[in-house]
This record gives structure tokens, sequence and C-alpha cells, in this order.
């Protein structure tokens, strides 16, 4: 909490961190939320922009200098973790109620590339199995196969995931 908590002195910083255990209130939305997200992004974007020495600053030079991320990236990465965890049997539910796995063998990248479902509805269409398919599909290798949960977040911190974010 280093640079964040200088500044705000003694107010606590603990509910503007987000645990990867708790979803966050984007979680299943659809489209709609986007307006939402919007509105909540505004929340951290009025708040960064109050601390001492940053008011002038950009968004993301904020960010930059408080070891942040968009919250909407947050939502991903998270997204992408618990993908992982699903995968690899570390959460108790079946990988194949959420996804199906590509069938063909000849994908470039990873071999678990997951079949995005079509949906002419925005609640289905951005509910948690659609979301992030994309971004999952073009993970490089290395970091879907990561020997643990661990390994996987470090590796995904050094992947660019802006180009799934419209934020």
């Amino acid at each position: 909490y280093g640079s964040i908590s200088h500044r705000l002195g003694a107010m606590d910083v603990e509910p503007f961190r987000h645990d990867n255990n708790n979803r966050h209130a984007l979680s299943d939305k659809g489209d709609a939320a986007r307006g939402v997200a919007l509105k909540i992004e505004s929340v951290q974007r009025t708040f960064t922009k109050r601390l001492s020495g940053l008011s002038t600053r950009t968004y993301n030079d904020r960010l930059s200098e408080l070891k942040l991320e968009t919250l909407e990236k947050r939502r991903l990465k998270n997204d992408l973790v618990m993908c992982y965890k699903l995968l690899h049997g570390q959460v108790e539910s079946n990988f194949s109620n959420f996804f199906q796995l590509v069938n063909y063998t000849n994908t470039r990248g990873h071999n678990y590339k997951i079949a995005k479902q079509f949906s002419c509805v925005n609640a289905h269409k951005y509910s948690f199995p659609n979301r992030f398919v994309d971004a999952w599909n073009c993970l490089p290798a290395d970091v879907v196969n990561a020997q643990t949960e661990s390994k996987f977040k470090l590796m995904l911190n050094d992947v660019v995931l802006e180009r799934f974010c419209v934020i």
C-alpha cells in the first residue's frame, strides 16, 4: 500500500483494494452494466484525483503512481484466474458446466482454447462464461500451463490485457 497509504494518512485504504476471493459489483450484469461500470470507475477516478499531489495528473498516470489497475482490468484478471482454477480442478465445480474446449488440435497458442458461445441476449453474452473468452484464448501457452495459481497470476501481470478492456 506504499504510496497510496502515505497520501491518505489515517484513512482506511482496505475498502479500495480488491480481494480475489470476493467478486466485485460488476459480476454478471451484462452490457447494461457498462454504464454502471463507468460510474464505478468514476468513483475510483474521483478518489485518486483527490489524493495529494495527483490532482493534475491523468487517470492512467494516477493509477500507475498508486500501482493500481482499472476496475475493468482487475475484473478481467480475476475472471482469468477463476478460469485457470476451474480448468486445473482447484475449484469444486466441473469445468464443462461453464465452458467447452475447442475440439481441433491445430490451434495457435495453447491447447485449452475455449469455444465462445453465441448469444443475442446481452445478459448471456456478457456473463462469466463468455466475457473473457477472447482474452483467455489469446494468452500464451506458458501462462495457461503455469504449474501453480500464484505462478499463473505472476505471469498474467506480464500479459497486455488492455485491448480486451473497453473503459
